[in-house]
């Protein structure tokens, strides 16, 4: 998330900082969203702070 202007500092074992005041771009990177389910959430907070985003599609697993 740094590539996008996101700052983390791990504060406590379990605990992260996140601080998103100085996003940069409302492309998240593909290499960034597959790796996660939730990509959803980066979404929803770059289309909530910059009423626009463009994400790549996550990868299928077909069975």
């Amino acid at each position: 998330m740094e590539t996008i202007g996101v700052k983390i500092k791990k504060i406590a074992e379990n605990t992260l900082e996140i601080d998103t005041r100085e996003i940069n771009s409302i492309e998240a990177p593909l290499d960034l969203t597959s790796k996660f389910r939730a990509s959803y959430y980066l979404t929803g907070a770059l289309l909530g702070r910059c009423k626009r985003a463009v994400v790549g599609m996550p990868r299928t697993v077909v069975n």
